[in-house]
């Protein structure tokens, strides 16, 4: 990040000391409009906030250590993120999935999301070790709540041990 969002804009050379809102307005600006790295075109909001983010840490740090009276980059915000609207699939949409990915390595954890209702960092944390599947048998006269209606991973499969003393 510090290459490509930071290094390569004027406020780089620009003494700490004399930096001021203005340089960080200007550097949010060339991101937007420059930012990117092969030339294109500006980066996103969600980038330079968190290219905003890690000049603010550094100069906290350089305050705290007494090599500069005051951070500037807290005086400027980054741009506002504006949230993407979720995407709702239809019905239709839902059964053609899985035979639009064949041949896809995304396959398998799409599916798993789509009919499960897994978040990304849930189905990243899925180990082979961790998965249990158990089909319940039908009967006629079972009720649709008492069967499972999403796998979960098995609590005691990763339980830390206690450290004998």
């Amino acid at each position: 990040m510090v290459e490509y969002q930071l290094a390569r804009f004027p406020i780089s050379a620009r003494p700490l000391q004399k930096l001021g809102h203005t340089d960080i307005e200007t550097w949010h600006t060339a991101l937007k409009t420059s930012g990117r790295h092969d030339g294109k075109g500006g980066v996103s909001a969600r980038t330079i906030h968190h290219a905003h983010k890690l000049l603010t840490k550094a100069l906290r740090e350089g305050v705290r250590h007494g090599l500069l009276l005051r951070n500037v980059a807290t005086e400027e915000r980054p741009p506002k993120i504006e949230a993407e609207p979720m995407r709702i699939l239809t019905p239709e949409q839902v059964r053609a999935l899985p035979e639009l990915l064949i041949e896809r390595d995304i396959r398998t954890p799409a599916v798993v999301a789509l009919f499960t209702g897994m978040r990304r960092g849930e189905l990243l944390a899925l180990s082979a070790g961790l998965i249990s599947i158990s089909i319940p048998k039908r009967s006629g006269s079972a009720p649709r709540s008492s069967r499972p209606s999403r796998m979960a991973p098995d609590s005691r499969a990763r339980r830390p041990r206690a450290a004998s003393a």
